[in-house]
């Protein structure tokens, strides 16, 4: 059983000679997933500094059991970010972090309320919609997808964002309508998990 991601060099021996180096790569799962896209926020009140796009915001989970570091981890595609060079490296199991398209307004909006906020991205989230890749630390895919502002209307500029149903489902089923449904928050929920229990029940 392999324990991580795993480079394997194989040649054949035939006849007393040797047949060129074979070179594959075999990829275990990364559990970190992608459980929340704020692509387009509501706007600010007049007289806010800040543009819709300001708001933008992408959220993070391990989905696993076990402690996850996210060095190698990155965002590319729409919006790009290195984990290595940001302020949330390891997340433990079940635990969330953002990245977030501006700091400053993302914390006028939502408050610091001990939200793990890992940077901020490059790059922006179109409102119609755009790919999305995160890759593992050897550059292994763990989500490539695009979402559409078609899925739920609701996401597109009245405020709530897209939340996954299933952060454990199969990766592959990121790129379908029925795997997302409307945050019942009114602004997004970064870095809580709307279907945790409340403390206390």
């Amino acid at each position: 059983m392999l324990a991580g991601t795993t480079r394997v060099l194989t040649r054949a021996l035939s006849g007393g000679k040797w047949s060129a180096i074979n070179e594959a790569f075999f990829h275990v799962d990364v559990p970190l997933r992608i459980t929340e896209i704020q692509y387009h926020p509501k706007a600010a009140p007049l007289g806010r500094p800040h543009p819709d796009e300001d708001f933008e915001y992408v959220e993070v989970q391990n989905a696993g059991g076990e402690a996850l570091e996210l060095s190698g981890a990155r965002l590319s595609g729409a919006v790009r970010f290195e984990f290595a060079s940001g302020g949330v490296l390891r997340l433990a199991p079940g635990a969330l972090c953002v990245v977030v398209r501006d700091h400053v307004a993302f914390v006028d909006r939502h408050g610091a309320r001990e939200i793990s906020i890992a940077g901020e991205y490059s790059g922006e989230l179109s409102n119609s919609g755009e790919r999305i890749v995160l890759e593992g630390p050897r550059g292994e895919p763990i989500h490539d997808f695009r979402y559409s502002d078609r899925w739920h209307p609701e996401t597109d500029g009245a405020g709530p964002s897209l939340v996954i149903r299933d952060p454990h489902a199969d990766p592959s089923t990121w790129a379908l309508p029925s795997s997302w449904r409307v945050s019942g928050w009114s602004e997004g929920s970064p870095g809580v998990d709307e279907d945790a229990p409340l403390p206390g029940r």
